[in-house]
């Protein structure tokens, strides 16, 4: 047999593919990531299937403003946190969330104005609570 194709016999044979998305991510370094909706986490096939597929989630909508915070003086994290505890789980890198100022509007809708420093100690507010409770658990 010619070296040359002994050389890609013996590659070909010693390449293993990989079983799914996330083996091959692995594989490759390669962090692969999809949008989470933590109301559908109790839905077997899904969650299955993100835990198989992929090594990092991101919240869809649950880690935004409007979500977080339905009126200026609650916040509510109770599906942020479901969504954060399931993208920790074994096997996943830390979620990346999205941008969470985006939907500031929100808060602002109905005519309600805000003067600057009023607007800038809501987002100073907002952030830090934000960041305080999950530093350490999101990757950005």
């Amino acid at each position: 047999m010619k070296p040359l194709i002994f050389s890609m016999l013996l590659i070909a044979a010693a390449t293993t593919w990989a079983q799914t998305l996330r083996q091959e991510a692995d594989r490759t370094g390669v962090l692969v990531s999809t949008a989470v909706q933590p109301t559908q986490l109790s839905e077997i096939p899904y969650a299955s299937t993100l835990a198989r597929e992929f090594n990092m989630l991101e919240p869809e909508n649950d880690l935004k403003w409007a979500a977080l915070r339905p009126d200026q003086k609650t916040f509510d994290f109770t599906k942020a946190d479901q969504m954060v505890g399931f993208a920790r789980g074994p096997g996943h890198e830390s979620p990346r969330p999205h941008p969470g100022l985006g939907m500031v509007e929100s808060l602002m809708a109905g005519g309600t104005a805000f003067h600057s420093s009023a607007t800038i100690n809501l987002l100073l507010e907002h952030i830090t609570r934000v960041v305080s409770r999950y530093r350490g658990q999101v990757i950005a």
